[in-house]
């Protein structure tokens, strides 16, 4: 359906799919990835709310890294980093959250910073390079390729030296 651009039919399969289920963490990330999408975010909140209320504690990770996923989409780094971190040291939502950490910390207001023209601080300090670069070296102990976010922390500091060498 995805490919198809069917997004409101994604959404609905995975709506009933969550009514039946509420705590499946992975059709609730992947309806919070569609709403964003599809401009209709807010509607997020009921589905976390309904998971919530069903949870085990074992589950516990799925439901904090959607909860991660949506403070980070309703610009709210703060409280996405605090979700987030509970889920990095999950087995299955691990990679993903410390990967969603490292994109929160090199762009905390969440803003499109290859399409503006004009210069902007974004808000990326030298403790959010260090804290992403921390949590990279957690990703290669998993095992991930992590060349692309390393490129990216390089172009975060904005020295010549480190954009040249991203640029290799």
């Amino acid at each position: 359906m995805l490919m198809k651009d069917q997004t409101e039919a994604a959404m609905q399969t995975y709506i009933s799919l969550l009514e039946k289920e509420p705590d499946n963490f992975n059709i609730l990330a992947n309806l919070i990835e569609l709403l964003r999408r599809a401009g209709k975010l807010e509607d997020g909140q009921k589905y976390i709310d309904n998971a919530e209320a069903k949870t085990q504690r074992s589950k516990m990770a799925g439901l904090n890294y959607c909860k991660g996923l949506y403070s980070r989409f309703n610009s709210e780094p703060q409280k996405a980093l605090r979700s987030l971190n509970f889920a990095r040291f999950d087995n299955f939502y691990g990679e993903s959250a410390i990967t969603n950490m490292v994109e929160i910390y090199l762009n905390p207001a969440n803003d499109m910073i290859y399409s503006s023209i004009l210069e902007t601080d974004y808000g990326t300090t030298p403790e959010n390079i260090a804290a992403a670069k921390e949590l990279v070296e957690e990703l290669k102990v998993k095992g991930c390729d992590t060349s692309i976010i390393e490129c990216q922390i390089l172009i975060a500091t904005k020295q010549k030296a480190n954009l040249e060498q991203a640029q290799k």
